[in-house]
């Protein structure tokens, strides 16, 4: 089971959920919207990310196809429905509110996040027993709420020069890192119930996540026009680590203009190497338990 033939009864999975428990056409029209955006699945991207990972751990687990594809669904809304609070936060480019407003917007992602929660409620319709329906609900809702008091950290520290470069990995990782983590574990779960494996996959995917962020806001630090990152003062590490923050790596008279923003970006490589040594590492100990790792693999690079 790879996620290429997943992609279709995966976006079969999102249109059901929309279809069947969403009002009026126009409000449907809104709800696919953040769902069609690039780089996810009814966007026709070939590799979706967050899918990518909850099919690569459920194969890695053992998990079956049907209940794959509807835990992936869910990880697939729950993670637009975060994008789009972002983009609403952030006041970034969001075609929702190009297509209605921004109170339109709120509506549009606070629904996503309960399509989410009712695609895992109709997983008993799958190969997973009735009575572990709840435990993929849980898992889903305590991730969450980290990652939104990762977002409450990064929406408090803008413009705050006293968050150094620790304080905003942090960050990073309370965000991305937890989405990262949800995914991964949703996708081990269609397979397993062994806690400690369970653990080492949300490990794993919260390293993978932390990087993928990490990566982000390099790309957006030196994006100007689209992204908000510079007008809003975001307290990332690239940016921390530019803006001097961090003491211990302060010289005076050494580092100025753009050889610091591209010191800032060296040093950022150099952090998302060291995450990507911990997910390779994470890796290990569930090969040794006998799961099977390559696809996941694959999506460290």
């Amino acid at each position: 089971m790879g996620c290429p033939e997943l992609l279709p009864l995966i976006g079969q999975e999102l249109q059901t959920a929309i279809e069947e428990n969403s009002g009026p056409g126009s409000f449907r029209e809104l709800l696919y919207l953040p769902l069609r955006q690039p780089g996810k699945v009814l966007g026709g991207a070939p590799s979706p990310r967050w899918v990518m990972l909850v099919c690569a751990a459920s194969r890695a687990a053992g998990g079956a196809q049907a209940a794959t594809a509807r835990v992936a669904a869910a990880v697939e809304l729950f993670v637009a429905a975060a994008d789009l609070f972002d983009e609403i936060e952030d006041a970034d480019a969001s075609a929702v509110v190009a297509a209605s407003s921004s109170s339109q917007a709120v509506n549009v992602a606070s629904a996503l996040l309960m399509l989410s929660q009712e695609c895992l409620a109709r997983l008993d319709g799958t190969e997973i027993p009735a009575h572990r329906v709840p435990d993929f609900c849980r898992t889903l809702s305590q991730h969450a709420l980290k990652a939104a008091a990762g977002q409450h950290m990064d929406l408090a520290s803008e413009g705050l020069a006293s968050v150094d470069v620790n304080k905003a990995f942090e960050i990073a990782r309370s965000k991305a890192g937890e989405l990262g983590a949800v995914a991964c574990r949703l996708g081990a779960m269609c397979g397993t119930e062994n806690t400690e494996l369970l653990d080492i996959y949300a490990e794993f995917g919260r390293h993978l996540g932390t990087m993928g962020q990490l990566a982000n806001d390099a790309q957006d630090a030196l994006d100007t026009i689209t992204k908000s990152d510079v007008r809003l003062q975001k307290r990332t590490v690239v940016r921390a680590f530019q803006d001097g923050s961090n003491a211990a790596r302060t010289i005076p008279g050494v580092l100025t203009g753009e050889d610091q923003g591209q010191a800032a970006l060296a040093f950022t490589q150099v952090v998302i190497g060291l995450e990507r040594q911990a997910a390779l590492d994470a890796l290990e100990r569930l090969a040794q338990r006998g799961q099977c790792i390559s696809q996941l693999r694959e999506l460290v690079g």
